[in-house]
């Protein structure tokens, strides 16, 4: 059960009231933590703390105020210790400041961010090719060939697209970024969620739906690292092009499993 809100009883011997002075050798009844802690929620369900303490410089690195990576926050057991620096000082005496982590729930609420790009495609994948080769109707000067009379170009008397290769052709990117606590709420994605296409994004809402548009997005990046105890999941989705959806026999459908963002 969580310690919080926070109680202000979880300040006891051993846990100063006010910070200590440089220079000052603690005694047995002011080691251990600094009053100067602190814990942020960022709204989306991530939670971040810090504190501090203070040891004796004749301790070093053994002393039972130091506090260990995996250990909970002395005041919100939600978030545990992923990284503890210390420093030591005049007088004997030591310094460790704690960063902590957790998660308010299973995962945080994802973020979305957006962007459109293009690339340049053949002018034989764009959707009016056929009409256009129509119109060239085997004129030298209106169409290119190879030898084996497969479309090269078109020629530079074709009557709307003169002597055009290839064309820019748009799309989109929408990475999805969440944290969570277990391997398992990532491993679908890396292990088995690659190149598989959806009609909405991971977690997504509503408005980022593309099937209304005959368009679909396909898995193409996973970024997962270890944030102490938790993870920082970052997943890439890139729409496909031209009003069609990624072929369905090359790309299965994608497909989640805990989607529970609490």
């Amino acid at each position: 059960m969580a310690n919080f809100p926070y109680n202000p009883n979880f300040i006891v011997l051993d846990t100063l009231k006010t910070p200590i002075e440089h220079g000052q050798l603690p005694t047995s009844v002011n080691k251990g933590l600094q009053p100067d802690w602190e814990i942020t929620d960022n709204g989306r369900g991530l939670l971040e703390g810090s504190a501090k303490f203070v040891f004796e410089h004749s301790n070093i690195g053994r002393d039972p105020d130091i506090p260990k990576v995996g250990t909970p926050h002395p005041a919100d057991d939600r978030l545990l210790c992923w990284d503890v620096s210390t420093s030591y000082g005049k007088a004997l005496i030591g310094y460790a400041t704690a960063k902590y982590i957790g998660i308010n729930g299973s995962m945080t609420v994802p973020e979305f961010t957006l962007s459109g790009n293009a690339s340049e495609q053949s002018i034989k994948f764009h959707p009016k090719f056929a009409e256009w080769e129509a119109q060239a109707n085997n004129d030298v000067q209106k169409i290119k060939r190879d030898d084996n009379g497969y479309f090269v170009s078109f020629g530079p008397k074709h009557p709307q697209v003169p002597a055009i290769e290839q064309f820019v052709a748009p799309t989109g990117t929408c990475k999805v970024m969440f944290y969570c606590r277990t391997p398992e709420q990532w491993s679908q994605f890396m292990f088995g969620g690659m190149g598989k296409q959806c009609d909405t994004p991971a977690y997504g809402p509503d408005y980022l739906n593309a099937s209304s548009r005959n368009l679909s997005w396909l898995l193409t990046g996973v970024n997962v690292s270890e944030h102490g105890t938790i993870f920082k999941v970052e997943l890439d989705f890139t729409l496909s092009v031209l009003g069609k959806k990624h072929n369905e026999f090359i790309y299965e459908k994608l497909s989640l499993s805990g989607g529970d963002t609490q």
